[in-house]
């Protein structure tokens, strides 16, 4: 049908409805409507609504709207104004907040951060305005035209920023640390203060707030620059220069305890890790600028030591404020988002291969305005980087927008190895898989002829990860894994892993032989592969120095502290290891 353009003529009583055609030619035709329509006056807004032919008069004075119909004789209606429900709600402008992604849910959760506010108090920085934290939880969507759901569990933790969080395998959202300021408040003792406090929420019911009181020393308040999580000794592993430059693990299991990692061949100068990733796979931290600059350091988590990683390609600027990483597992790369160059925000290291850096390319789509302290998470469900929130250094102003960038993803079923062990003859694999295939199962090999058999069906953990355990590896002989599924008639397999138990290790203690009084002497123990082991101090007259340990049979290194030393007098000492029928003895002298 012709477009038409329609005018309406108000004559107090009545109104006069004008028409003509948008055609060259067209004449108006007039026609008269029932009802009155309203007299025109500032505040209103006429328009023609083509979808569901009728005109449109909105009164804003007195918050109303009438509509006609465009059929001949229809009547003038009138109604409140519409609440307008299609913006979407975001998570407002902040910087320096934390994003951590929940896999089972395939849902992002962001949590403060901070904005400035003008203070009616004289400042103390020479200027009026200072910063405000939020204490906020927000479900983040990865589609940036839907709407951020915010969350309200009941005993909210004290507001802060630049605060560490992960998700654990009980799918808690765990937050530690963080800063807050009292400037703004006018307050006579005011200024930058420090958390320790850890707080959680459960993702499957998040009504309330809990706290987490772990045993041990921790690092205490503190504001650290990244956090991973250790699936495999479950454990959030917290890194930054303040109040140490060590790593701190907050064990989760069986009980809540703090540990400080004692790292090896640690490199000289300030360190900063806000770039961090762990590679499960691997079993190891991976930072890029860790000394400020473009390099690759990787921290092993079996024996604790620091390594740098030799890299081809063009590396990610030196690490800054605007730098953060991400892990993508299905790829087994790390992705690095430096926030102040728009020309080139993304760059990425792939873990399998060679490690050649090169710049992640959009192929369309506008790239995100650059910022410091934005908010990064790799959305796996979804297989996207998630962008938001930060600052615009040049305007001082924060920002609250929502960028995705989507990868590609080659089949309709995919998989990707999200970690692999072989300890104690056990193999235990995890996968991260989009859309499983009903008949999806695991195929296994030796290595001969490279004949893969199949041996059953993976269990299904969450909507897109899977687990098997095989039991019974036969040590030093490697045996791969992968997933097979059927596509359209077609046998498919991804998600290939080989793994490659340990020999069977032998009771072994390494520690100094002397040392001098007021030290803390230090070894490594290294246990068998059965029983628990149970460690103790005697001095020369056999006389046990505190408690025994007890540690539980792992392939890992383990550090260990003879705290119980630390003010004993000069003197010969004895520390003896017991596993199963293996005792090993260690003597130690202590000099005045």
């Amino acid at each position: 049908a012709e477009s038409k353009l329609t005018l309406l003529h108000d004559g107090n009583s009545n109104t006069t409805k004008w028409q003509r055609g948008t055609s060259q030619g067209s004449s108006w035709t007039s026609s008269t409507t029932i009802g009155v329509w309203p007299a025109v006056h500032a505040g209103f807004g006429e328009m023609h609504d083509r979808m569901k032919g009728r005109a449109l008069l909105l009164d804003y004075n007195n918050n109303s709207l009438s509509t006609l119909a465009d059929t001949p004789g229809a009547a003038i209606q009138q109604g409140p104004i519409p609440v307008n429900q299609v913006a979407p709600v975001l998570v407002g402008s902040r910087k320096r907040a934390a994003m951590a992604h929940d896999v089972a849910s395939g849902s992002t959760y962001l949590f403060g951060g901070d904005i400035r506010v003008f203070s009616p108090c004289s400042s103390p920085h020479g200027a009026s305005f200072e910063d405000v934290e939020f204490d906020d939880l927000w479900r983040v969507p990865s589609d940036p035209a839907a709407s951020s759901l915010r969350i309200s569990p009941s005993n909210a933790p004290p507001a802060r920023s630049g605060h560490a969080m992960i998700v654990d395998r009980r799918r808690r959202l765990i937050v530690f640390g963080g800063r807050y300021s009292t400037w703004y408040t006018c307050a006579t003792s005011g200024g930058d203060a420090w958390l320790s406090d850890i707080a959680f929420v459960d993702l499957a019911a998040p009504t309330a707030w809990g706290r987490i009181t772990p045993s041990g020393t921790g690092p205490g308040a503190w504001a650290p620059d990244a956090a991973v999580y250790d699936n495999r000794r479950d454990r959030m592993l917290i890194l930054g220069q303040t109040p140490a430059d060590d790593v701190w693990a907050l064990e989760l299991s069986p009980t809540a305890q703090w540990r400080s990692l004692a790292c090896v061949n640690v490199p000289a100068g300030s360190l900063t890790y806000r770039a961090a990733v762990l590679d499960s796979v691997g079993d190891r931290v991976l930072v890029h600028g860790l000394t400020g600059d473009r390099s690759l350091w990787s921290l092993s988590l079996s024996s604790l030591e620091w390594t740098q990683l030799s890299t081809t390609g063009v590396p990610p600027p030196a690490v800054s404020a605007a730098t953060r990483a991400v892990f993508d597992p299905r790829r087994r790369r790390m992705i690095v988002y430096h926030g102040t160059s728009s020309a080139q925000p993304l760059y990425e290291i792939p873990l399998a291969g060679p490690l050649v850096w090169r710049a992640i390319n959009q192929t369309d789509g506008l790239k995100p305005p650059s910022r410091d302290n934005a908010a990064v998470a790799y959305d796996v469900s979804k297989d996207r980087i998630i962008i938001t929130t930060g600052y615009d250094a040049p305007t001082y102003t924060e920002l609250g927008d929502l960028h995705v960038l989507a990868q590609e993803i080659p089949t309709a079923a995919q998989a990707s190895v999200a970690s692999a062990t072989a300890t104690h003859g056990v193999a235990e694999i995890f996968w991260d898989v989009t859309e499983i295939p009903a008949d999806v199962r695991v195929e296994s090999s030796e290595g001969v002829d490279r004949n893969w058999l199949e041996m059953g069906s993976p269990t299904l953990l969450a909507r897109d990860r899977l687990y098997f355990k095989f039991v019974g590896l036969p040590p030093g002989a490697p045996r791969g894994f992968r997933l097979s599924w059927s596509e359209s008639g077609t046998i498919r397999a991804a998600g290939e892993v080989w793994v490659t138990p340990s020999r069977a290790q032998q009771l072994a203690l390494a520690m100094p032989g002397v040392t001098q009084r007021g030290a803390i002497p230090r070894g490594v123990l290294t246990l068998g592969e059965s029983g628990e082991a149970h460690l103790e101090i005697l001095d020369i007259s056999g006389r046990r120095l505190g408690p025994p340990r007890r540690f539980a049979p792992t392939a890992d290194a383990i550090p260990v502290s003879f705290d119980e030393l630390h003010n004993s007098d000069a003197g010969v000492f004895w520390v003896r290891v017991r596993q199963g029928n293996a005792t090993v003895t260690k003597r130690f002298v202590r000099l005045p």
